[in-house]
């Protein structure tokens, strides 16, 4: 009996217990935030104490890079930027060719010749070496001369002054300059934007309006070319066609002149309507590419540009480079960064060395 007493109480004593601890897990909500706020506070301890404990050295730190980068910001060439949108247009006539030409006419290169170039193909013609050589090698106009009595190339002013000029100095100035200029495509609105960087805001808007000037006589020049080559095709081919027209007609002439009364012959009249349609097939074409070539002299002979500009060069109102803020914020981070890794790496080996004896 006395054990069985003994093992009811050690029973009672640790249900209590069970009963007391579950009592102790269920705490108020004060004592929890507290509990979560005191581990927070000693999570982040080790990371902020080398902040708080060294703030004076690292804002220290940190005003002097960033006096340090706002004055190797006026080392930075300084930069405006001048922007303009032109439209292209596009004609919705193409090349009217017979659909016995019409595939010789793709192959050749003569389909779209009405129709224009891609969006693509001027922003790439805005960057094209032929544009850039002329616009390097162009003379700068007096006002923007740094000295007015002597000429000035504008690869001096774009650039830097060039100790030679030959092919190879040439095609490194228009790798350079390639890097001053970015492009847009609108395809919804067939708007090109070309954007260019110069040394002061006049000289970026001469250079703006300089490249529209050589991209318009590029493009002047290519559908010259291209209406050029139109024009001898389809000249050629409607002397052809005007030879088997005349071979067809002499043809059917000589039928006419053998035979008489062909329509009493069956095999005759097969041979005459045979002929006949021959000789409209003939005419048709020919006719065809009578109105073509008489299009395509127009074409040639008007050279209409198919840009259109809608604004600019714009005026830049303030330099776009170099962003002094921008460098003297980033370089104050860095330091605030750099500063706090290292007093975090001091702590730590502070302590490596006191565990170490």
């Amino acid at each position: 009996m006395s054990k069985t007493r003994q093992d009811e109480s050690d029973l009672r004593s640790t249900t209590a217990d069970h009963h007391s601890g579950h009592r102790d897990a269920r705490l108020s909500p004060p004592d929890s935030a507290k509990s979560l706020l005191g581990e927070a506070v000693a999570f982040a301890a080790p990371m902020v104490s080398p902040l708080v404990l060294n703030l004076r050295a690292i804002v220290t730190a940190a005003l002097a890079t960033g006096l340090l980068a706002f004055g190797l910001s006026f080392l930075i060439p300084v930069e405006y930027r001048s922007n303009q949108s032109f439209f292209v247009e596009k004609s919705s006539k193409g090349l009217d060719l017979p659909a016995g030409l019409a595939g010789l006419g793709r192959q050749l290169g003569l389909n779209d010749a009405g129709g224009g170039q891609s969006l693509e193909f001027y922003a790439w013609l805005a960057t094209s070496t032929p544009v850039l050589r002329r616009t390097l090698l162009d003379t700068l106009p007096v006002p923007l001369r740094e000295s007015p009595e002597a000429p000035q190339l504008a690869w001096s002013a774009l650039l830097s002054p060039p100790s030679r000029v030959d092919s190879v100095a040439v095609s490194r100035a228009i790798e350079r300059l390639k890097r001053k200029i970015d492009t847009k495509v609108d395809e919804q609105t067939s708007l090109v934007t070309v954007t260019v960087s110069a040394r002061s805001p006049d000289l970026a808007m001469w250079f703006a309006d300089k490249l529209f000037e050589g991209l318009n006589r590029a493009n002047t020049i290519t559908r010259q070319t291209t209406a050029g080559n139109e024009l001898a095709f389809l000249s050629e081919q409607q002397r052809v066609a005007a030879d088997s027209l005349r071979e067809t007609e002499l043809e059917i002439t000589h039928f006419y002149q053998k035979n008489r009364q062909y329509q009493d012959s069956p095999i005759l009249t097969f041979k005459h309507d045979r002929l006949r349609r021959e000789v409209d097939l003939q005419r048709d074409r020919y006719l065809a590419l009578s109105r073509s070539v008489q299009d395509a002299q127009v074409r040639a002979l008007q050279g209409i540009p198919a840009l259109t500009r809608i604004e600019g060069p714009t005026f830049p109102s303030r330099r776009s480079k170099p962003k002094r803020l921008l460098i003297t914020v980033a370089g104050m981070l860095v330091a605030v960064a750099l500063g706090y890794a290292y007093f975090v790496w001091q702590r730590r080996h502070a302590a490596t060395s006191i565990a170490a004896r």
